[in-house]
């Protein structure tokens, strides 16, 4: 694996020990913050980047239990949208932007959580691990 932009661009990276399988230079750039807290499982990133191919969303997510989850595919196009995102809400303002054009992923309840706030900290450390 290999960083493939920014300052760090052709550095190179250790593959996390989940299965991990090359993508075109345009998926890879299409995928936005993938790496958290933890690695997301390749099955996840395989059924966004199907989705994005099937309908062409501005906008890829997997949503467990009807909420949105972690990673999300932002297509090129929004881009500059998420270029015009200021303080610290990430790229969450852009699913009311495109609120009728994001492509869903259901998924099972085992991706990891997305911790923005204090308040989304609170509510998942009150349930342990």
């Amino acid at each position: 694996m290999r960083i493939i932009a920014g300052d760090y661009k052709g550095r190179k990276l250790k593959a996390p020990r989940r299965r991990a399988r090359p993508s075109t230079d345009m998926v890879r750039e299409a995928c936005f913050s993938i790496l958290g807290s933890e690695i997301v499982e390749a099955d996840v990133l395989d059924a966004l980047i199907a989705r994005w191919h099937t309908t062409g969303a501005p906008m890829v997510a997997p949503r467990v239990a009807g909420r949105r989850a972690n990673p999300v595919l932002f297509a090129r196009r929004v881009w500059p949208d998420l270029l015009a995102v200021s303080g610290d809400s990430g790229g969450r303002p852009l699913f009311e932007r495109y609120a009728g054009q994001v492509g869903w992923v259901d998924w099972p309840d085992d991706i990891t959580p997305d911790i923005d706030t204090f308040e989304d900290y609170a509510r998942l450390a009150g349930h342990g691990e």
